[in-house]
């Protein structure tokens, strides 16, 4: 990662340890770390529309990534992407830094230590206007028609129910960088 410029974009559903591994890798590699659900916990207080929160703190993360890639910075953005619509601004970063695009999905293949990191959650994703397990079905259900949508950038899924090494993850991801294309990999 030291001569290429590269923006890692997690990719999945609540609790499936993105931010953890985000945050990981992040200290790992010594790339900053953009947390959008930071920028959804701070409209939350200002009073902003569930609506508007959501389409504000994409733009907040876009923006602090422009700013990052503009500087030279490689980043990871720790974000859901559960629906196609953030292509037009990945791919704008893209002809404007370009910077290498690499997606991490990550999901959690065991459903019973998946639901366990739902329960532990301090609150619910309230950002969504989800305030019952109920709720977060129905929203999860609803956004299943995108889990077979494929960015067209080099994708990496990541099953963090398995024991990870970040060392060795790390390793993976800077051999990926050297590749070309839009290739799917299974880690």
């Amino acid at each position: 990662m030291d001569q290429v410029l590269v923006l890692l974009l997690f990719k999945g559903y609540p609790a499936t340890g993105k931010s953890y591994l985000a945050k990981k890798l992040g200290n790992h590699l010594n790339i900053p770390v953009i947390v959008r659900d930071k920028f959804k916990t701070i409209l939350v207080k200002k009073g902003f529309s569930l609506k508007e929160i959501g389409y504000r703190s994409y733009d907040i993360m876009w923006k602090y990534t422009m700013l990052y890639l503009g500087n030279n910075k490689s980043c990871i953005c720790d974000t859901s992407l559960i629906q196609p619509h953030g292509l037009s601004r990945i791919e704008y970063i893209k002809k404007h830094t370009q910077a290498k695009i690499i997606i991490i999905e990550c999901y959690c293949s065991d459903k019973k230590i998946h639901k366990k990191r739902l329960i532990s959650r301090k609150k619910i994703p309230y950002y969504y206007g989800i305030k019952t397990n109920e709720q977060f079905k129905i929203f999860v259900k609803e956004n299943k028609k995108w889990d077979n949508f494929l960015f067209p950038y080099c994708t990496i899924r990541v099953d963090t129910c398995k024991k990870l090494n970040i060392k060795d993850f790390s390793l993976f991801i800077k051999d990926i960088i050297l590749l070309d294309g839009s290739n799917l990999y299974y880690y």
